[in-house]
């Protein structure tokens, strides 16, 4: 690709996955603010003063949602979105590259990215709520409050979480979606020798992504910062979380 084409096609790429996000972000509010009813609901059932000012893990638990409930429930949900983001961009990336094929959504390498990926968001979501929750109710238990003032601690890591969280999450995750269907894509196709990161082309690129545009590695090898894909969910959240940067096929096999 010359410069030009990698930007037409990077702005395409932004374009189809801030729609995607669109329809992604909704649904986590729903969520979440089910999840926040559920979890006010059960402060109310701790009323009694000696047993809310008593800050350890056995009295903050059951005031915790059902991990195991909202694990399934958030799965539920990022699986219709990721699979469905993962699938279309492996068909883009494959009718890009060889005609007369379709990409494989029961290919071994496919299905071992849904197994994995689906149970690791909804699981990272839900950790992250609940530390936050743990957090706000030691604070709030040590400082002798009552079912009032926990609540309000309550709606407060829920109003962060549906106005600041659900953008980086839905943002996240379909990027890394489209990502590793980009890649598994050109796998698939057998006719891809190298890939190339393109990264965010614009001021909001991190430093450390901006020094690995164009860097080119082996289709089978990882890029320098270790991932094999931008957005690649076995990477580390200072490499992933927010990403925009994305691939593209950069020499073929004769």
């Amino acid at each position: 690709m010359t410069d030009e084409q990698k930007a037409v096609f990077w702005r395409a790429f932004d374009k189809r996955t801030e729609e995607i996000q669109a329809e992604f972000k909704p649904q986590l509010v729903k969520l979440f603010k089910a999840q926040e009813a559920d979890v006010i609901k059960r402060v109310g059932k701790y009323r009694a003063p000696k047993s809310l000012r008593k800050a350890d893990d056995d009295a903050l638990y059951p005031m915790l949602f059902d991990s195991d409930d909202w694990e399934t429930r958030f799965s539920v949900v990022g699986e219709k979105v990721i699979t469905a983001g993962f699938v279309e961009a492996g068909q883009e990336r494959i009718a890009e590259l060889v005609i007369g094929i379709d990409f494989d959504i029961q290919n071994p390498r496919a299905q071992e990215f849904l197994k994995k990926k689906i149970p690791k968001f909804s699981f990272d979501v839900n950790n992250t709520t609940s530390k936050q929750l743990l957090t706000e109710f030691r604070t709030g238990m040590k400082l002798g409050e009552g079912i009032p003032e926990l609540r309000k601690r309550v709606t407060k890591v829920y109003g962060f979480a549906e106005k600041v969280r659900t953008e980086r999450i839905a943002r996240t995750e379909v990027i890394g979606a489209y990502n590793s269907g980009y890649h598994e894509g050109m796998v698939q196709s057998g006719v891809v020798k190298e890939k190339e990161w393109i990264a965010t082309l614009d001021d909001r690129v991190r430093d450390s992504h901006k020094a690995l545009n164009r860097q080119v590695r082996l289709l089978d090898k990882p890029y320098s910062n270790g991932l094999m894909h931008p957005g690649d969910h076995r990477g580390p959240p200072e490499e992933i979380i927010n990403c925009r940067c994305t691939e593209s096929a950069h020499s073929f096999y004769e």
